[in-house]
Protein backbone atom coordinates (compact mmCIF):
# COMPACT_ATOMS: atom_id res chain seq x y z
CA UNK A 1 0.00 0.00 0.00
CA UNK A 2 1.66 3.31 -1.05
CA UNK A 3 1.92 5.66 1.33
CA UNK A 4 2.64 9.03 -0.39
CA UNK A 5 1.93 12.20 1.29
CA UNK A 6 0.31 14.75 -0.55
CA UNK A 7 1.62 18.68 -0.03
CA UNK A 8 0.06 20.92 2.04
CA UNK A 9 0.43 24.26 0.50
CA UNK A 10 0.49 27.09 3.33
CA UNK A 11 -1.55 29.18 1.59
CA UNK A 12 -5.09 29.19 1.12
CA UNK A 13 -5.52 31.55 -1.89
CA UNK A 14 -5.18 31.33 -5.44
CA UNK A 15 -1.76 32.00 -7.31
CA UNK A 16 -3.41 34.44 -9.56
CA UNK A 17 -5.14 36.07 -7.20
CA UNK A 18 -1.59 36.35 -4.98
CA UNK A 19 0.11 39.89 -3.91
CA UNK A 20 3.96 39.53 -5.62
CA UNK A 21 4.87 39.05 -1.68
CA UNK A 22 3.02 36.42 -1.20
CA UNK A 23 4.13 34.83 -4.59
CA UNK A 24 7.56 35.72 -3.66
CA UNK A 25 6.98 33.61 -0.07
CA UNK A 26 5.33 30.74 -2.26
CA UNK A 27 8.35 30.46 -4.32
CA UNK A 28 10.56 30.46 -1.32
CA UNK A 29 8.51 27.69 0.34
CA UNK A 30 8.16 25.45 -2.89
CA UNK A 31 11.78 25.60 -3.26
CA UNK A 32 12.51 24.72 0.24
CA UNK A 33 10.49 21.81 -0.02
CA UNK A 34 11.71 20.26 -3.12
CA UNK A 35 13.59 17.95 -1.82
CA UNK A 36 11.64 16.80 0.49
CA UNK A 37 9.06 15.84 -2.39
CA UNK A 38 11.88 14.17 -4.31
CA UNK A 39 12.48 11.64 -1.14
CA UNK A 40 8.47 11.19 -0.98
CA UNK A 41 8.41 10.74 -4.83
CA UNK A 42 11.28 8.29 -4.20
CA UNK A 43 9.99 6.15 -0.98
CA UNK A 44 6.77 5.60 -3.00
CA UNK A 45 8.56 4.48 -6.33
CA UNK A 46 10.55 2.27 -4.28
CA UNK A 47 7.37 0.27 -2.60
CA UNK A 48 6.72 -1.53 -6.20
CA UNK A 49 8.88 -4.48 -6.16
CA UNK A 50 10.70 -3.66 -9.68
CA UNK A 51 11.29 -0.13 -8.54
CA UNK A 52 12.83 -1.04 -5.62
CA UNK A 53 16.17 0.79 -6.25
CA UNK A 54 15.06 3.89 -8.38
CA UNK A 55 16.12 7.13 -7.76
CA UNK A 56 15.12 10.86 -8.84
CA UNK A 57 18.50 11.52 -10.47
CA UNK A 58 17.31 13.90 -13.21
CA UNK A 59 18.65 11.80 -15.66
CA UNK A 60 16.75 10.65 -19.12
CA UNK A 61 16.75 6.73 -17.56
CA UNK A 62 15.35 7.91 -14.41
CA UNK A 63 12.40 9.92 -15.78
CA UNK A 64 11.76 7.33 -18.04
CA UNK A 65 11.74 4.85 -15.16
CA UNK A 66 9.46 7.14 -13.66
CA UNK A 67 7.66 7.20 -16.29
CA UNK A 68 7.03 3.37 -16.67
CA UNK A 69 6.05 3.37 -12.62
CA UNK A 70 3.34 5.33 -13.02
Amino acid sequence: MMSYHLVQPPFEITLRDMSTAALRSYGEWFIAIQQERVHELEAAVNESPQFQHWRADFSPKSLEMLGDWY
